[in-house]
């Protein structure tokens, strides 16, 4: 019998399922026990039932151990385990947003002093952020002041425009956040927690790197490059990585990107850092920013269902485009990758369910050739 799942030998057993059998199995018994006269709420009734709820905790608990023996099954913590322990690879963790923002203080205020880390911010959907100063920064009346900031949680959810924010402390009177477009704000755009699908991916890769003569492999440049860290131990923020057909000269064409579109010069230094300590000596890494290939929203209409064009539907909408187009891969000289219209218009329905009119598209397909990663401007998309 050909076996491809843990589930297919053990499955875990529900509480339900367990007072069912226990109860059929007194009912059988000689001479066999009163099972249809027990009352829900009753004592032996309840005492089955207590007894199959500890039972099923056991069951799944079992199962979850059996699974984690098997780097396809492992799942959350039982695979953070199997990596550390088997392949001596961490799971990345989640990164934090941190960027600096201006703040403004008018002409019949202030001056205002921010102490260390006093300064608390917050987006209109309520995402904070809290200054990282380390001396405080004082305002003047009428001016402005650069202020170093980091989001109060972890995520890419975090990596967004600060337009609109508002002080939640202090409460300064006339003093205000004059934020930059967009997400020019941010120096050091923050990942997400490293997910189980990514970390078996690297488990995998992780083989070709302990053989001595296969350190030059591609799974052992994929290896180093996801788990590439900056000096500070966090990570560098590669998700994608895409090969150019090599010159044949020892040069190893690499193209990087992470999981909002490109790294920023820094952290594509600090990759090539980490990489050059781990390279094989006949080899000489080119690793640069992958090219970007844009996707033109322009020509796109949403057109929502009367009363649902509102900001926080549009920015739903966008926020699903985004979403959609960097989790895409990055394009490569084995199959070359394309955005279908059709694939957009499906996460905005998507995203939208029950508000959509229609969803117009006019970018037409996009093509992400060899070391190229798709980009989009959601901004760009026309609402009505």
């Amino acid at each position: 019998m050909s076996v491809s799942s843990v589930t297919e030998i053990l499955n875990a057993k529900s509480a339900d399922t367990l007072v069912t059998e226990q109860l059929a199995v007194m009912a059988a018994a000689n001479p066999p026990l009163p099972v249809t006269a027990y009352q829900p709420g009753s004592a032996a009734l309840t005492l089955i039932e207590a007894e199959c709820e500890s039972l099923a905790d056991v069951h799944t608990t079992v199962g979850e151990l059996c699974a984690s023996a098997f780097l396809g099954e492992a799942k959350g913590d039982w695979l953070t385990l199997r990596a550390k322990s088997t392949f001596d690879t961490d799971r990345i963790l989640a990164t934090y947003t941190v960027g600096s923002v201006t703040l403004a203080c008018s002409a019949l205020a202030g001056p205002e002093t921010i102490t260390p880390g006093a300064l608390v911010i917050s987006t209109p959907s309520g995402l904070l952020y809290r200054s990282t100063n380390t001396t405080s920064i004082t305002v003047a009346s009428g001016g402005t002041a650069s202020i170093p900031m980091r989001a109060e949680g972890s995520g890419t959810d975090y990596n967004v425009s600060l337009s609109g924010a508002t002080i939640v402390t202090p409460a300064a009177a006339g003093l205000s956040v004059s934020a930059a477009s967009g997400v020019s704000w941010i120096t050091s755009t923050a990942r997400n927690e490293e997910g189980d699908d990514e970390l078996v991916t690297r488990c995998r890769a992780r083989w070709a790197t302990l053989a001595t003569a296969g350190c030059g492999t591609r799974d052992a440049y994929i290896f180093n490059l996801l788990g590439a860290l900056r000096t500070d131990g966090t990570s560098a923020g590669v998700t994608r990585v895409g090969f150019l057909s090599p010159p044949g000269d020892g040069t190893v064409p690499i193209r990087i990107a992470g999981a909002t579109g490109l790294l920023s010069d820094a952290d594509r230094d600090y990759v090539r850092t980490w990489i050059a300590t781990r390279k094989p000596i006949t080899d000489t890494p080119s690793i640069q920013h992958a090219g970007t290939a844009a996707i033109d929203l322009s020509t796109t209409t949403v057109t929502f269902k009367a009363g649902f064009n509102t900001s926080g539907n549009r920015a739903m909408v966008r926020a699903a485009v985004r979403a959609f187009v960097d989790a895409q891969p990055m394009g490569n000289d084995l199959v070359v990758g394309m955005i279908d219209q059709e694939a957009i218009a499906a996460e905005i329905y998507r995203a939208a369910s029950g508000l959509l009119a229609d969803v117009d598209m006019g970018c037409g397909d996009t093509t992400v050739a060899e070391g190229y990663v798709a980009t989009v401007d959601e901004t760009a998309l026309v609402f009505a």
